[in-house]
């Protein structure tokens, strides 16, 4: 057999055999979590501060209400108000911008919502504040959740049921540059939309509508904030094993070749 083709045959095998185990290896890789933190972090005082990872500190507004981490088991980061027309908030900074491919995801818990116009909400803000997602619950109809998006302003959120004293899973993953897909994990309901600017904070919000008096727990509980990216499969890699393809695809159709 020639020397140089039998060489070439078997630096072509090794890099055909090298390239498929790491494409199947990128298949099966783990997600990768690039940002993460939990109410158990904190203690009972208060979550203001930088735990976990991958964040910036915590900035929260609560005028006449208030922020705390529950006595649950696991806690819960907790926001509170009892005076009619007022908000509190609670936003987190991340450390780089979402970037295509990656998800947001938290755990809501949507507790009392006295009004038609209460709400608890979670949205995406860009570095100066604006509001480029948002996704919410509020008073006075629990078959769906609502959103506003680029292209859409209070749009409803199909089959976002309100989930009363229970935690409930969601992702938003950034498809396109202008692009997402927003899931509520637990019922499997999802919508798409699309986005105008780059998602660098999260907000936490509970709103109370202009009413004369409010009964207790008006109560916005959250936690588990995390940010994934899935690995690429690597692009030099593929396009080694499909050279090698096409080159033993053009030796086996040349007149006289010997396989």
């Amino acid at each position: 057999m020639n020397t140089k083709l039998s060489f070439k045959r078997t630096v072509c095998g090794i890099a055909g055999v090298g390239a498929l185990l790491l494409a199947a290896n990128n298949s099966f890789a783990q997600t990768v979590i690039n940002a993460y933190d939990v109410a158990a972090n904190y203690t009972a005082t208060g979550f203001t501060g930088n735990q976990g990872y991958g964040f910036g500190a915590w900035t929260v507004n609560t005028p006449g209400g208030g922020d705390y981490i529950s006595g649950d088991n696991p806690p819960y980061f907790g926001l509170w108000n009892s005076t009619p027309n007022s908000a509190s908030t609670a936003v987190r900074p991340f450390s780089s911008s979402l970037t295509v491919g990656q998800t947001f995801s938290a755990q809501l818990m949507m507790t009392d919502l006295s009004g038609a116009t209460s709400m608890n909400a979670m949205e995406l803000l860009d570095g100066s504040g604006n509001v480029l997602f948002s996704y919410w619950q509020q008073g006075g109809g629990y078959a769906n959740g609502w959103y506003t998006d680029a292209g859409v302003t209070g749009g409803t959120a199909t089959g976002f049921a309100y989930d009363f004293q229970s935690m409930d899973s969601f992702a938003f993953t950034l498809t396109s540059p202008t692009a997402y897909t927003f899931s509520d994990l637990s019922t499997g309901a999802s919508i798409n939309g699309t986005v105008d600017g780059t998602i660098s904070q999260v907000e936490f919000l509970r709103a109370n509508e202009s009413s004369a008096s409010l009964p207790d727990g008006q109560d916005f509980k959250f936690n588990s904030l995390e940010i994934t990216s899935v690995p690429e499969p690597t692009s030099a890699a593929i396009a080694g094993l499909a050279g090698c393809i096409l080159w033993a695809i053009r030796r086996r159709g040349s007149p006289g070749s010997k396989v």
